[in-house]
């Protein structure tokens, strides 16, 4: 959050040092243990001062330090950057397999959720929630239609809403006739669905639960606790947004209140790794040795 007391310029400073003290404490912390990079990151650090030689040269630049103090900023050398980078390296690294171990079994987050069922039925999560799902789509929109002068919105007759869901129900036919999986459910989006954003990623929809903004029939028929995987229906949505049928394809789903109690106590148990490595490394900051550089907007 802001903290009204400091500048905006003492806001951003701090920060930043905040940050680069998480770094630097979950480093020092996976040195302490003797851990050492895995394979890809070793490759991508050590490739680093001749992807850099060759921008320098792309660039025009008489020198890879040219380069990142123009970038970068004044004083950054080649060195500076790459003990920088390790830095980082190290720290994502070493955080990245502390999470895998910490993740929560289903009844470690059962046991976290009844300890804390009054804070998150305050927030809205109940075992009556549904499901937070994942599920792919195809959107078929009414033809024809009659757009109110006034508001610009507009409406469809009766018959057009028959001929729009026979289409859906065609499509759905087509899926079925075939191998009736996900690829092949993906295989249709780019042919047939009206919402040309969720192309790209063959009509897929994630984190969907109950109150997520999802239009109101696409949303309870996804988060539906007896949904299973491989599930397809279709459902109509007469709003501004997204109107016409939806042939939903469920791909996958679970408790919305486990997941949230799993995240919660993930959450909690990679926050105290963190401070306890910023504990037993603090930071100290002299701020009489740092030069802020005026910045000239063109």
């Amino acid at each position: 959050y802001y903290d009204k007391t400091l500048t905006w310029e003492q806001y951003f400073l701090k920060i930043a040092l905040e940050t680069w003290h998480n770094y630097e404490s979950m480093a020092s912390l996976a040195e302490q243990e003797g851990y050492t990079l895995g394979e890809e990151w070793q490759q991508s650090l050590d490739n680093l001062p001749a992807d850099l030689e060759e921008r320098a040269e792309e660039g025009k630049y008489e020198s890879v330090d040219a380069l990142l103090a123009d970038v970068i900023g004044p004083g950054c050398t080649l060195d500076a950057y790459l003990a920088y980078v390790k830095t980082t390296y190290i720290s994502n690294d070493y955080y990245n397999t502390q999470y895998e171990k910490l993740k929560p079994t289903d009844e470690e987050a059962k046991a976290y959720f009844d300890e804390h069922t009054e804070q998150f039925t305050q927030s809205g999560i109940t075992v009556d929630s549904g499901l937070i799902s994942s599920v792919r789509h195809i959107l078929v929109s009414p033809e024809g239609g009659k757009t109110d002068e006034e508001t610009g919105a507009v409406t469809y007759s009766e018959k057009e809403w028959k001929a729009c869901l026979a289409k859906a129900e065609k499509i759905v036919e087509k899926w079925k006739s075939g191998a009736a999986t996900e690829e092949s459910f993906i295989a249709l989006v780019p042919n047939y669905t009206e919402d040309s954003n969720s192309v790209p990623s063959g009509g897929l929809y994630e984190g969907i639960y109950k109150g997520s903004g999802m239009v109101e029939p696409f949303e309870t028929w996804s988060i539906a606790a007896d949904r299973k995987p491989g599930d397809v229906g279709i459902v109509k949505a007469d709003e501004n947004h997204y109107k016409g049928y939806h042939i939903i394809y469920f791909v996958s789903g679970e408790p919305h209140w486990l997941n949230t109690a799993r995240s919660a106590l993930l959450s909690e148990r990679t926050t105290e790794i963190i401070d306890t490595a910023k504990e037993q490394w603090p930071m100290k900051v002299n701020y009489g040795k740092i030069a802020l550089v005026d910045l000239e907007l063109v």
